[in-house]
Protein backbone atom coordinates (compact mmCIF):
# COMPACT_ATOMS: atom_id res chain seq x y z
CA UNK A 1 0.00 0.00 0.00
CA UNK A 2 1.88 3.01 -1.33
CA UNK A 3 -0.75 5.30 -2.87
CA UNK A 4 -4.02 5.64 -1.01
CA UNK A 5 -6.95 7.89 -1.86
CA UNK A 6 -9.22 8.88 1.02
CA UNK A 7 -12.71 9.84 -0.13
CA UNK A 8 -15.98 10.64 1.60
CA UNK A 9 -18.45 13.33 2.50
CA UNK A 10 -17.34 16.59 4.05
CA UNK A 11 -17.15 16.02 7.79
CA UNK A 12 -16.58 12.26 7.44
CA UNK A 13 -13.07 12.60 8.84
CA UNK A 14 -11.06 12.31 5.62
CA UNK A 15 -8.25 14.65 6.68
CA UNK A 16 -7.90 13.17 10.15
CA UNK A 17 -7.95 9.64 8.76
CA UNK A 18 -5.39 10.55 6.07
CA UNK A 19 -3.08 12.08 8.68
CA UNK A 20 -3.34 9.02 10.93
CA UNK A 21 -2.90 6.62 8.01
CA UNK A 22 0.14 8.56 6.87
CA UNK A 23 1.68 8.20 10.33
CA UNK A 24 0.86 4.48 10.48
CA UNK A 25 2.37 3.78 7.05
CA UNK A 26 5.09 6.44 7.18
CA UNK A 27 3.84 7.99 3.93
CA UNK A 28 3.48 11.66 2.95
CA UNK A 29 -0.03 13.09 3.22
CA UNK A 30 -1.52 15.54 0.74
CA UNK A 31 -4.73 17.36 1.65
CA UNK A 32 -6.15 18.48 -1.70
CA UNK A 33 -7.97 21.39 -0.06
CA UNK A 34 -4.54 22.96 0.44
CA UNK A 35 -3.94 22.82 -3.31
CA UNK A 36 -7.43 23.85 -4.41
CA UNK A 37 -8.08 26.81 -2.12
CA UNK A 38 -6.07 30.00 -2.32
CA UNK A 39 -5.93 32.45 0.62
CA UNK A 40 -9.28 34.08 1.32
CA UNK A 41 -11.25 31.05 0.08
CA UNK A 42 -10.47 31.78 -3.57
CA UNK A 43 -10.74 28.76 -5.85
CA UNK A 44 -7.63 27.79 -7.81
CA UNK A 45 -7.63 27.80 -11.56
CA UNK A 46 -8.90 24.31 -12.47
CA UNK A 47 -6.20 23.69 -15.07
CA UNK A 48 -3.44 24.60 -12.61
CA UNK A 49 -5.08 22.60 -9.82
CA UNK A 50 -5.43 19.50 -12.00
CA UNK A 51 -1.78 19.84 -13.10
CA UNK A 52 -0.76 19.98 -9.42
CA UNK A 53 -2.81 16.87 -8.73
CA UNK A 54 -1.07 15.01 -11.58
CA UNK A 55 2.32 16.00 -10.14
CA UNK A 56 1.29 14.73 -6.70
CA UNK A 57 -0.21 11.51 -8.06
CA UNK A 58 3.00 10.67 -9.93
CA UNK A 59 5.02 10.65 -6.74
CA UNK A 60 6.22 7.28 -5.53
CA UNK A 61 4.00 7.13 -2.46
CA UNK A 62 1.27 9.15 -0.80
CA UNK A 63 -1.95 9.38 1.13
CA UNK A 64 -4.27 11.88 -0.57
CA UNK A 65 -7.57 13.13 0.77
CA UNK A 66 -10.24 15.05 -1.09
CA UNK A 67 -13.02 14.26 -3.50
CA UNK A 68 -12.57 16.78 -6.36
CA UNK A 69 -14.44 14.86 -9.05
CA UNK A 70 -12.64 16.48 -12.02
CA UNK A 71 -9.30 14.94 -11.01
CA UNK A 72 -10.59 11.70 -9.52
CA UNK A 73 -9.94 9.49 -12.56
CA UNK A 74 -6.37 10.78 -12.74
CA UNK A 75 -5.75 9.97 -9.08
CA UNK A 76 -7.40 6.56 -9.41
CA UNK A 77 -5.07 5.70 -12.27
CA UNK A 78 -2.14 5.97 -9.81
CA UNK A 79 -3.80 4.75 -6.60
CA UNK A 80 -3.43 1.21 -5.35
CA UNK A 81 -6.15 1.58 -2.73
CA UNK A 82 -9.16 3.74 -1.95
CA UNK A 83 -10.58 4.22 1.50
CA UNK A 84 -14.17 5.41 1.22
CA UNK A 85 -15.53 6.83 4.45
CA UNK A 86 -19.28 6.27 4.32
CA UNK A 87 -20.14 7.93 7.60
CA UNK A 88 -23.84 8.73 8.20
CA UNK A 89 -24.74 12.25 7.08
CA UNK A 90 -25.99 13.34 10.50
CA UNK A 91 -22.56 12.44 11.94
CA UNK A 92 -20.87 14.38 9.10
CA UNK A 93 -23.04 17.42 9.84
CA UNK A 94 -22.27 17.22 13.54
CA UNK A 95 -18.55 16.87 12.81
CA UNK A 96 -18.60 19.95 10.56
CA UNK A 97 -20.49 21.99 13.14
CA UNK A 98 -18.08 20.86 15.87
CA UNK A 99 -14.97 21.73 13.88
CA UNK A 100 -16.50 25.06 12.85
CA UNK A 101 -16.94 26.09 16.46
CA UNK A 102 -13.52 24.69 17.39
CA UNK A 103 -11.68 26.64 14.66
CA UNK A 104 -14.07 29.54 14.04
CA UNK A 105 -12.06 32.41 12.59
CA UNK A 106 -8.86 30.32 12.49
CA UNK A 107 -7.37 28.17 9.74
CA UNK A 108 -7.18 24.39 10.26
CA UNK A 109 -3.82 22.69 9.68
CA UNK A 110 -5.19 20.74 6.70
CA UNK A 111 -6.40 23.91 4.96
CA UNK A 112 -4.68 26.67 3.02
CA UNK A 113 -3.30 29.60 5.01
CA UNK A 114 -5.78 32.47 5.38
CA UNK A 115 -8.84 30.27 4.89
CA UNK A 116 -10.38 30.63 8.33
CA UNK A 117 -13.06 28.15 9.31
CA UNK A 118 -16.53 29.25 8.34
CA UNK A 119 -19.93 27.75 7.80
CA UNK A 120 -22.27 28.30 4.90
CA UNK A 121 -25.79 27.07 4.29
CA UNK A 122 -24.86 25.70 0.83
CA UNK A 123 -22.12 23.60 2.40
CA UNK A 124 -24.54 22.10 4.93
CA UNK A 125 -27.02 21.34 2.14
CA UNK A 126 -24.22 19.64 0.18
CA UNK A 127 -23.46 17.38 3.15
CA UNK A 128 -27.14 16.50 3.55
CA UNK A 129 -27.49 15.64 -0.14
CA UNK A 130 -24.09 13.93 -0.54
CA UNK A 131 -25.33 10.32 -0.48
CA UNK A 132 -28.08 10.89 -3.01
CA UNK A 133 -26.49 13.47 -5.32
CA UNK A 134 -22.70 13.02 -5.23
CA UNK A 135 -22.01 9.47 -4.07
CA UNK A 136 -23.64 7.71 -7.08
CA UNK A 137 -21.38 9.60 -9.51
CA UNK A 138 -18.38 8.85 -7.31
CA UNK A 139 -19.29 5.14 -7.24
CA UNK A 140 -19.59 5.13 -11.02
CA UNK A 141 -16.10 6.56 -11.41
CA UNK A 142 -14.70 4.10 -8.86
CA UNK A 143 -16.16 1.13 -10.78
CA UNK A 144 -14.39 2.28 -13.95
CA UNK A 145 -11.02 1.66 -12.28
CA UNK A 146 -9.43 -1.51 -10.98
CA UNK A 147 -8.50 -0.41 -7.50
CA UNK A 148 -9.18 -1.98 -4.14
CA UNK A 149 -11.85 -0.12 -2.19
CA UNK A 150 -12.10 -0.27 1.58
CA UNK A 151 -15.43 0.99 2.87
CA UNK A 152 -15.58 2.20 6.45
CA UNK A 153 -19.05 3.03 7.74
CA UNK A 154 -18.45 4.46 11.20
CA UNK A 155 -15.68 5.68 13.45
CA UNK A 156 -15.32 2.33 15.22
CA UNK A 157 -14.49 0.73 11.83
CA UNK A 158 -12.08 3.59 11.12
CA UNK A 159 -10.32 3.05 14.44
CA UNK A 160 -10.21 -0.73 13.99
CA UNK A 161 -8.74 -0.37 10.51
CA UNK A 162 -6.02 1.99 11.71
CA UNK A 163 -5.25 -0.26 14.68
CA UNK A 164 -4.85 -3.24 12.36
CA UNK A 165 -1.98 -1.65 10.44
Amino acid sequence: MKRVLVLGCAGSGKSTFAKNLGKALNLPVFHLDQYFWQPGWVESDKVKFNASVVDLARQESWIMDGNYKDSLSTRLAYADKVVLLQIPRIRCLLNVLSRTFKYLGRTREDMTVDCPERIEWEFLKFIWAYNSQYLPALEEILHEHEVEIIRLNDHSQVNSYLASL
